[in-house]
């Protein structure tokens, strides 16, 4: 997606829609939402840690998880602490958690 750019005019009715066009096309820009980013196939294992860079060259304010795949068992994963910086680039710990012995791939979309 991109942001909106304005055709040179003379005609006032353009000028004044092309406007009210560029101010509404702003405020999906303007979400954290649609500003984060996907990091893909992080494994994590039962009882496992993975520090994970976030990628997005600030703090984190939340995730989504866009993919799972099971590998072997049941896996989930607790988040281990909030946002720290390794190697001066952000990062979340993500600690695996099951049952059972277990290993999966996620995808997550940080914003």
């Amino acid at each position: 997606m991109t942001l909106f750019q304005r055709q040179q005019s003379e005609d006032l009715n353009l000028q004044k829609a092309q406007e009210n066009l560029e101010n509404a096309s702003r405020i999906p820009f303007s979400s954290s939402i649609v500003r984060g980013a996907l990091v893909k196939d992080v494994n994590i294992i039962t009882n496992g840690t993975v520090i994970v860079p976030t990628t997005l060259g600030r703090p984190w304010q939340g995730f989504i998880i866009v993919n799972q795949v099971q590998d072997i068992g049941n896996v989930d994963y607790v988040v281990n602490n909030t946002t720290k910086k390794v190697n001066n680039k952000n990062v979340i710990a993500l600690k695996g958690v099951g049952s059972l012995i277990g290993r999966a791939k996620f995808s997550f979309w940080f914003f």
